[in-house]
């Protein structure tokens, strides 16, 4: 079964906490890198949900996102993966565990070939992209060192980022939030989970070459916390048996994101309700990210895709 088929076939319940609000309200703040100084906590505060998010614009210039794009689109098929919206280039945790299930030595193949992509990330992806993720979030921190998690039985690493090349007339990305990865690829969050503090991670995202129109991030105003159950498509069911529909706006508030070619986007994805909208036109969508979340003793970030 596809991770999207078990996905809408979660009815997994957490025990948790009553939330303190009945809504969550959206707050996303807007930067750029020569301000990131201003923001020195700025993670955590995300994580805690004092913020819903960060957008860096201008992350990455005209120049050098144009020279990603030409290199991810002509990139060798077989490190390419392909998923219902599209390609995921390299393949990261979510789809490998499908290629491999429980097969101890291509998991462990897998880890290997992803240092090796990761060694040669430059030529891969036309540009440094963990130095700048390592620089953006150790400053958005206070200085904590970011680094990306070996991968199971002490092999190779996990892949550090992504791109997801998301096509015209094959849907969009449906509504999800992240603390539910950890149900259905258990084996990768369970090793995680030794060293990183995975539960309530934070989602991250670089646009690169957004489509004609649609593929918006769309953030809905439920939490995790209240609401943990998928329906289909357009339903959500509260702890409180109460179905949401998210078409409808006197059921749910939302807030969409469009992103500019090099802007970054940061968010708590692991707790926020979102969605990616559909992609119309003739173009493909483009971007590349992640996942970060805090070390067990919070003193280091993990990063990985």
């Amino acid at each position: 079964m596809s991770f999207l088929s078990k996905f809408f076939n979660f009815d997994k319940k957490q025990i948790t906490d009553p939330p303190d609000i009945s809504v969550y309200d959206i707050n996303i703040i807007e930067t750029n890198m020569d301000a990131l100084n201003e923001f020195s906590y700025s993670l955590k505060d995300i994580q805690d949900l004092k913020i819903s998010g960060l957008i860096i614009r201008n992350a990455l210039s005209e120049e050098t996102v144009n020279k990603c794009v030409s290199i991810i689109k002509s990139a060798p098929d077989d490190n390419k993966k392909e998923i219902t919206s599209g390609t995921i280039y390299p393949e990261g945790f979510s789809t490998a565990i499908e290629s491999f299930g429980k097969d101890e030595s291509e998991l462990n193949s897998y880890f290997v070939r992803n240092k090796i992509f990761r060694e040669n990330i430059v030529e891969n992806f036309g540009f440094d992209f963990e130095s700048l993720i390592q620089d953006t979030f150790s400053q958005l921190s206070g200085g904590l060192k970011v680094e990306v998690p070996q991968g199971m039985n002490d092999k190779g690493s996990y892949i550090s980022l992504t791109a997801k090349i998301i096509k015209p007339g094959q849907g969009s990305i449906p509504i999800h939030c992240g603390n539910v990865l950890q149900y259905y690829f258990d084996d990768f969050y369970e090793h995680l989970e030794k060293s990183t503090s995975v539960y309530d991670q934070v989602s991250y995202f670089i646009m690169l070459d957004p489509s004609d129109s649609g593929g918006e991030l769309t953030l809905y105003n439920t939490l995790w916390s209240e609401t943990q159950k998928i329906i289909d498509n357009s339903t959500l069911e509260n702890l409180d048996g109460e179905k949401i529909n998210i078409e409808d706006p006197n059921s749910i508030g939302k807030q969409q994101l469009k992103l500019n070619p090099g802007d970054m986007i940061i968010f708590s994805g692991g707790q926020i309700w979102h969605r990616i909208e559909e992609i119309r036109g003739s173009k493909d969508r483009i971007t590349i990210g992640g996942f970060i979340a805090y070390s067990k003793n919070n003193e280091k970030l993990y990063y990985w895709s």
